[in-house]
């Protein structure tokens, strides 16, 4: 079957602070699966929502999918992808219509370019651990066939280009998921440990990016970062500024009780150094 995406960054983040845990390295498959009880499948855009200058501009400047965002005041957003990777149809065609936009700038599609080829090679590769495939699922081969035999267009590294132009979703699905640029994952870290150093940093970079122009998600994948050490050394005063900053942005249900046990466990000073930092995040 058709692979969907259901990403909800912000449930995503709330899920793993609640779990206490922080998998490094962990296969592509773990962002795309069916849409869960946490997680919503209406479309941002069917919710009327007052859409502020800033995030107008943002759309207006190819950095953020007008579909996708939730405004959430002034200058915060939240995005929330639902949906199959690509449209119907032949997907070479489809990246074919989207690489001028991508050459001239256009975060957007060349993350939906990354999208594009990522949706093929999942289901190159479920299609060779199937063991019976139906006719939807010949459908899907044949409809990736040209994308996956253009190695310009299947092997170039178009998560990296969409961070690079500005693209939000882009920068944070970056830090989140070092699959898609660490391919060999803990191999890797052993073979070559300065790939991973660069990957840390880049994440890193892109996720306080993202929070410099708004985005609620990445100040809750920072939060996660500084409790895991996994970008940055641990730091739980920086981890309660960044998710009180998100908090501020909009209400987070189940913050509180999310929350509670790292406010706990500083003293008096570190929590009135999170609360200042966190408005500061949050101007």
């Amino acid at each position: 079957m058709k692979a969907w995406l259901s990403v909800s960054l912000l449930a995503a983040s709330l899920a793993a602070v609640a779990a206490t845990s922080w998998i490094i390295f962990r296969p592509a498959s773990s962002i795309l699966h069916p849409p869960g009880p946490l997680e919503t499948t209406e479309n941002p855009s069917d919710i009327p929502r007052p859409v502020s200058q800033h995030v107008s501009d943002l759309v207006a400047r190819k950095k953020i999918d007008p579909k996708l965002v939730i405004p959430l005041g002034k200058k915060s957003f939240s995005i929330v992808r639902t949906g199959p990777l690509r449209p119907d149809g032949d997907a070479l065609s489809y990246v074919h219509s989207l690489i001028r936009a991508s050459q001239e700038g256009d975060a957007v599609a060349t993350f939906q370019i990354f999208l594009a080829t990522l949706d093929c090679k999942r289901t190159y590769a479920n299609s060779s651990n199937a063991i019976s495939q139906d006719e939807d699922d010949y459908r899907q081969l044949s409809e990736c066939e040209g994308l996956l035999t253009d190695p310009s267009i299947a092997d170039a590294d178009w998560l990296t280009s969409a961070a690079d132009q500005g693209g939000v979703e882009a920068m944070i699905l970056y830090s989140l998921n070092p699959s898609y640029t660490l391919p060999q994952g803990k191999q890797q870290y052993l073979r070559d440990p300065e790939s991973v150093r660069r990957w840390q940093e880049r994440s890193r970079s892109y996720l306080e990016q993202a929070v410099s122009l708004g985005s609620q998600d990445a100040m809750l994948s920072l939060s996660i970062a500084y409790s895991a050490g996994t970008l940055v050394d641990k730091n739980p005063t920086a981890e309660l500024a960044y998710a009180l900053a998100a908090q501020k942005a909009s209400p987070i249900p189940g913050f509180q009780e999310a929350y509670e046990p790292l406010k706990n466990s500083l003293n008096p000073t570190q929590r009135q150094q999170a609360e200042q930092w966190a408005n500061a995040i949050h101007q």
